[in-house]
């Protein structure tokens, strides 16, 4: 791997804390033979002191060990570039009952799942969503320790739809066509619950903020149906820190 990173211009470092150890140490060790940029969601940390340019994102830190806001602004930067995602967080912050609105009704179709039947959960989504599925699984296996699974919707037609039981739970991010609305009724016919998310009016990037939250709520009444609490994740920690 270093040696093919060597061949290129540029590297481009990502780190939510800024403090993962091979990270920083792969950093450590371009530098001076490529030029290096490192973004996280840190203020300062060790990544920002060993790249030639570093992008902070240190107002979307989290103290909690799962972490999903962090995650919304990485991708919305990547996504629409740092002009976009401040405009709008400022969108967020000048009209946080927007926000708001959101997250009750989150929690409200959250809550009315019943978790004494569902322990499987299938997140998916095209494009942006597709990474927003991604990161919906792993929070509420991370939480839960429940079995997940992310893919694209149509895609998931092609051998995972075989695995799906009344125990499932799927959510739909983004749906917007009549091509979702068959799949929501065979997914339905297969005895699975689904939750369809639809586009929000204010756009891409506020979505990409706005949507893991439904599986932080997920998550979190999950674990605590299950006995285990969703501050202290089991076998996780905030920062992976190896000895390299």
């Amino acid at each position: 791997m270093y040696d093919k990173l060597k061949s290129f211009n540029t590297v481009l470092f990502v780190s939510r804390t800024g403090q993962t150890s091979e990270t920083v140490r792969l950093a450590e060790m371009l530098k001076g033979t490529v030029r290096t940029i490192g973004v996280s969601c840190a203020s300062k940390s060790p990544l920002s002191e060993v790249v030639d340019f570093a992008v902070d994102f240190g107002f979307m830190a989290e103290e909690s060990v799962v972490m999903t806001s962090s995650f919304s602004a990485l991708l919305a930067f990547f996504m629409g570039g740092f002009e976009e995602l401040r405009e709008q967080v400022s969108c967020v912050l000048e009209s946080p009952e927007k926000v708001a609105r959101n997250l009750c009704q989150f929690e409200e179709n959250v809550r009315k799942i019943n978790y004494r039947c569902k322990n499987h959960f299938v997140f998916l989504g095209y494009d942006h969503n597709f990474f927003v599925s991604k990161e919906s699984a792993l929070k509420v296996r991370e939480l839960s320790l429940l079995p997940t699974e992310y893919n694209e919707p149509l895609e998931f037609r092609h051998g995972p739809v075989a695995a799906l039981s009344s125990n499932t739970h799927v959510v739909i991010f983004g749906a917007e066509s009549k091509l979702e609305d068959g799949l929501t009724k065979e997914l339905l016919d297969r005895g699975a619950s689904v939750e369809v998310l639809l586009p929000s009016e204010e756009g891409i990037v506020f979505d990409l903020m706005i949507y893991p939250s439904y599986a932080q709520f997920l998550g979190y009444y999950l674990a605590i149906y299950r006995g285990l609490n969703p501050d202290k994740p089991q076998g996780l920690v905030k920062s992976v820190q190896l000895d390299i």
